[in-house]
Parts: structure tokens; C-alpha cells; sequence
């Protein structure tokens, strides 16, 4: 639900609360994505054998910097185009994608130790990639 607000000059976009509107941008599947992403990598490394607490750490900072870098390559984009699109619904928008990760992660978790080997890993990925675009593209249009 979109609330528009006609001003002289400009026009205003407000959202409508999430308890109001399922669709409306929050930042809580993005944030439990993120951390179970985190603990996933961890998982990964500690099947490989290759498990120390700093993985922990390094991962979340990776996955932080990457969303700063996308959220400010979005905001460009956007600055460029003379849209005004919030901050935080970016960083709720791009923090979707840990999500399709951690599907990722687990089926080829499962399905890799099962010994259906990375085929079906890259067949989710195809799968989760294109509802997280199909996704973007609904909620951004």
C-alpha cells in the first residue's frame, strides 16, 4: 500500500506500516537471513574441517561490506536517475539475497552430501536467483 502525498513542487512516497501491509520493507527476514548465512559458512568450514571462530567474524564483515558497497552502488544509481528512494528500504531490498543463499547453502549441503553432487546446487541457485529478481522487480516497479 502506497500513500501518496501530493506536495507544489514534488511528490512524496510513504509506506504503510508493516503490520498495515505484508509487503511493506522491514528489515527482519533480511537480518536473520544474514546471520544464519553466517552460521551456514561456518557450518561449511567446519565440514571441511576448516573451522575457526574467526570465520565467524570474517564472514560477517565480508557480508557487510558487500552490502554497503551494493546499497551505495544502488544509491548512485538512483541519485543519477533523480529518484528518491529511501535508505533503508535499499538495505532491506539488497539483504533479501542472503536469503536465496542460505537456500543455496542448504540444499547443497544436503543434496551434495546425499551425492547428487553440485548439479543440484547450481539448479537452485538458477531457481532462487530469478524469484529474488522477479521479487526486486515487483516491489521496486
Amino acid at each position: 500500500l502506497r500513500i501518496k502525498e501530493a506536495a507544489v513542487s514534488q511528490e512524496q512516497v510513504h509506506y504503510a506500516l508493516p503490520h498495515s501491509d505484508i509487503n511493506a520493507p522491514d528489515l527482519y527476514i533480511p537480518s536473520m537471513s544474514l546471520v544464519t548465512y553466517v552460521l551456514l559458512c561456518g557450518l561449511c568450514y567446519g565440514t571441511a574441517g576448516k573451522f575457526n571462530p574467526e570465520v565467524l567474524g570474517n564472514m560477517t564483515t565480508k557480508c557487510m561490506v558487500t552490502q554497503l558497497l551494493e546499497v551505495a552502488a544502488m544509491r548512485l544509481g538512483f541519485f543519477l536517475m533523480q529518484a528518491k528512494v529511501s535508505l533503508l528500504d535499499l538495505v532491506s531490498y539488497t539483504g533479501y539475497k542472503y536469503l536465496g543463499l542460505c537456500v543455496n547453502m542448504l540444499m547443497g549441503l544436503i543434496l551434495g552430501l546425499a551425492g547428487y553432487g553440485h548439479r543440484t546446487y547450481y539448479i537452485t541457485f538458477l531457481w532462487t536467483a530469478s524469484a529474488i529478481a522477479f521479487f526486486v522487480l515487483k516491489t521496486m516497479a
